[in-house]
């Protein structure tokens, strides 16, 4: 297509600038490609996209649950043992550990697994709820002694998204983890029921969630 176009139309400023443009589209073109066919042959690269997108969704649908269930939500909260997804105050069920999962099709075995992870998250999370920068401080430097804080229970949740989430019931649990179909979530946290958490208390504790997620 070069040969012709240098061949055939008169070149000019202009004609130098297409034919740059030309090459660089074909150039991205293959680029893509090559990172296209990366993705379809690696199945930890699958996994990781999917991993992702369950993500996404589940903090799409935690946004529009903060007008009426939730009060507020942080990310990507980490701990030395690993992280955790989402960790969620809500307004009558205490806290989530909410681990997001996207899976087309679950086994006995990948339930049990993805239970277990839930689990290690739940202990993550409680183990930042107990820390002096998240949990109660009896003292501070320079500061009066500050009265104790709620101790809020920590529930461990596993979202399924993908063909599972579309089959699943709306919630089955399993000794302690509550798994969750992704369509499903919103109504799920509007039907909480359990420990009431107050406005003030809130977003005290999500300023300390934060704050310990960004030191």
């Amino acid at each position: 297509m070069t040969a012709l176009l240098v061949l055939l139309q008169p070149r000019g400023p202009v004609f130098w600038y297409l034919i740059g443009a030309f090459h660089t589209l074909w150039i991205a073109l293959a680029i893509g490609m090559v990172g296209v066919m990366w993705l379809a042959s690696s199945q930890k690269a699958v996994q990781y996209l999917r991993g992702a997108l369950g993500e996404d969704n589940t903090t799409d649908v935690l946004k529009a649950a903060q007008r009426n269930a939730v009060w507020g939500f942080v990310t990507g909260m980490e701990t030395g043992g690993g992280d955790i997804d989402h960790l969620v105050v809500t307004r009558s069920g205490g806290v989530l550990a909410i681990d997001s999962k996207w899976s087309n099709q679950v086994t006995a075995e990948l339930l049990e697994t993805m239970a277990t992870s839930a689990r290690k998250a739940a202990r993550r999370a409680e183990s930042i709820m107990r820390s002096e920068h998240v949990g109660t401080l009896k003292r501070e430097r320079g500061a009066r002694h500050r009265a104790d804080t709620t101790s809020y229970t920590v529930r461990p949740v596993v979202v399924v998204w993908g063909a599972e989430g579309h089959r699943m019931p709306d919630t089955v649990t399993r000794t302690d983890v509550a798994f969750v179909a992704g369509p499903r979530l919103a109504q799920w946290l509007r039907s909480l029921e359990g420990q009431v958490v107050e406005k003030t208390a809130a977003t005290d504790l999500l300023n300390r969630l934060t704050g310990f997620r960004d030191r």
